[in-house]
């Protein structure tokens, strides 16, 4: 009955269950084994009875369908996970091949939950071993239906096309990450070439891969999808989104030293290709291929070719900084968080310098020599690139970390310093980058008596990417803003409320107002008479809130003549 059940997680969750204890204890157990051919037939009969796929379906028959090829997937992918190189002692070739036959079926479904549950039950199959290249050998035989290709015959060309249409050409998002994790996960299971290929399906997968980035350059979740799959091709178990897969205690993992060298090759070869993707294809590509990089550094950490391709990883993610793009922009920032987090200490001074090196044009400066008089750019051109990109957001965030004289903690602004809603969605959670910013803010508590002034004053930039991102670092930092703002109110009104813009300097006049009136009343006549006009005005508006606050803090109805004769002391040798 869960596998007809109207919620899509739980067919998938009772497949996964049935897969796992339906294959178990198979060894020297006759009974068992006919318990499963009998389960496998009768999972098969009910798909076969839906044999008419260009016909719509019922609700309910949707529901059946769909939860009948993911138990028929994840029966046959742990069968072959606990079984890769005898599974055939255990169900007949006949029966496997029905039964794999009836999933291929399908995707030629007119129903995209179908032809969703049809990849989740491949990519299982795929993941395994080699069975889908072995079982399919005919030639793929297509009719036109519409707008529907209808195969009857399956190859593993056929297959793979049926695959990249879905992922190309489907409005779909969930069916399109479903076809791509589905050729990802075949790739996996079909790692080596054979003696007739020339190219692997493997090679044939990365290779299909390498054309989307501009195809799909305005869908970003994919890319994610598509990074993903990348890694688990290329990393096979050795992959930490591909590890979740050896899901039984019991079984030990698949034996990597054929091909060990082989995958270290491939981390390589996929890198060097990256790099030269990001300096020569045009903005869109280049969008896609940060997230792919994000991806490889995210599940593939851990390895030799990535630990020592750090470096070239970083300066990648560097020259994505000032790329045109908002998102890749700030895609490449997480990189560069995470860059920072594997490397080792040596690593992190030199990922420091270069970074420093990268927003200043060129030149080098020891962390010793930055302060908060450092100038990063020429005022003609500050907050942009020479070719004109706009890079203020991460000019500010260095200007932080440089008043504190600490610009390794460009590295932990980063983090943080994000305003895409992208990071609040299912992929980008998914790389855990909240932990990331709990870390960051660990490390930044010391410098919180010196960070909190500038941090104020730039939570109020006219750039409203400055402003976001400033907010956001704020919220995660500062999480007892009265206490915090209290313990350093002295900083904040001596360096920091006589640089900041007016409008945020109103805010927390009435808290303090008998320690800072002197020099509000001095930063705000200086501020009516900025070049900008925003700030002029802004200015305008803080000296008319002054105004109010210092006639009601001299007016006797309203505090002791003590505290009204203390402020008129102070206001009156700045008026004559």
């Amino acid at each position: 009955s869960f596998l007809s059940s109207v919620k899509t997680e739980a067919r998938q969750s009772m497949a996964h269950i049935l897969g796992i204890v339906s294959t178990s204890s198979l060894s020297n157990n006759p009974s068992r084994i006919e318990s499963l051919h009998n389960l496998l037939r009768s999972l098969e009969g009910t798909l076969s009875k839906s044999s008419s796929q260009l016909k719509p379906l019922n609700t309910k028959s949707v529901e059946l369908i769909d939860g009948s090829t993911l138990a028929l997937g994840y029966i046959l992918g742990r069968l072959l996970y606990r079984h890769p190189s005898d599974f055939e002692a255990y169900v007949p070739n006949d029966l496997l091949k029905s039964c794999v036959t009836v999933i291929l079926d399908r995707l030629n479904s007119n129903h995209q939950t179908v032809i969703r549950g049809a990849c989740v039950s491949i990519a299982e199959i795929g993941r395994y071993s080699n069975l889908l290249s072995k079982l399919l050998q005919n030639e793929a035989k297509i009719i036109e239906n519409d707008s529907v290709d209808y195969i009857i015959s399956w190859t593993i060309p056929a297959l793979l096309k049926k695959l990249q249409t879905l992922a190309e050409n489907n409005k779909d998002v969930r069916l399109q990450e479903a076809a791509i994790f589905a050729l990802g996960h075949i790739a996996i299971g079909n790692f080596m070439r054979t003696k007739s290929d020339e190219f692997s399906i493997a090679e044939r997968v990365i290779e299909y891969f390498f054309t989307l980035p501009e195809k799909l350059n305005k869908q970003v979740e994919v890319h994610f999808s598509i990074g993903e799959a990348i890694c688990g091709v290329i990393g096979r178990w050795e992959a930490s989104c591909v590890a979740e897969y050896l899901d039984i205690a019991d079984v030990p993992i698949p034996s990597l030293s054929e091909i060990s060298s082989k995958v270290d090759l491939d981390v390589e070869k996929v890198l060097d290709r990256c790099f030269d993707f990001i300096s020569s294809s045009k903005p869109a590509g280049r969008k896609g291929i940060c997230v792919w990089l994000l991806c490889l550094v995210k599940y593939l950490g851990n390895s030799t070719i990535i630990k020592n391709s750090l470096p070239k990883v970083h300066t990648a993610f560097s020259s994505l900084l000032v790329d045109r793009d908002d998102f890749t922009q700030e895609v490449a920032s997480k990189g560069i968080g995470l860059v920072y987090e594997l490397g080792d200490k040596s690593m992190k001074e030199e990922l420091v310098r270069s970074l420093v090196s990268t927003f200043t044009e060129g030149k080098k400066l020891a962390p010793q020599s930055i302060t908060a008089e450092t100038t990063l750019f020429d005022s003609n051109t500050l907050g942009n690139t020479p070719e004109g990109t706009n890079i203020t957001t991460y000019q500010s965030i260095l200007s932080l970390a440089a008043d504190l004289n600490q610009p390794d903690l460009v590295y932990r602004f980063m983090n943080i310093a994000s305003h895409h809603a992208i990071w609040n969605s299912r992929r980008g959670a998914s790389f855990g980058l909240h932990s990331i910013v709990a870390l960051s803010r660990d490390q930044l508590l010391p410098f919180l008596p010196q960070l909190i002034p500038r941090l104020f004053r730039f939570q109020y930039d006219p750039n409203p990417k400055v402003a976001e991102s400033m907010k956001n670092i704020w919220r995660a930092l500062i999480t007892e803003d009265t206490i915090s703002i209290s313990t350093s109110g002295s900083d904040t009104t001596s360096s920091g409320l006589s640089q900041a813009p007016s409008s945020g300097a109103r805010k927390i006049i009435d808290d303090y107002f008998d320690a800072i009136i002197k020099d509000l009343l001095n930063a705000m006549s200086d501020l009516l008479d900025d070049i900008k006009e925003s700030v002029r005005n802004a200015a305008f508006l803080a000296c008319k809130t002054l105004t109010n606050i210092t006639v009601r803090y001299c007016d006797p109805t309203v505090v002791s003549e003590k505290e009204g004769q203390k402020i008129v002391n102070i206001i009156l040798p700045f008026f004559m």
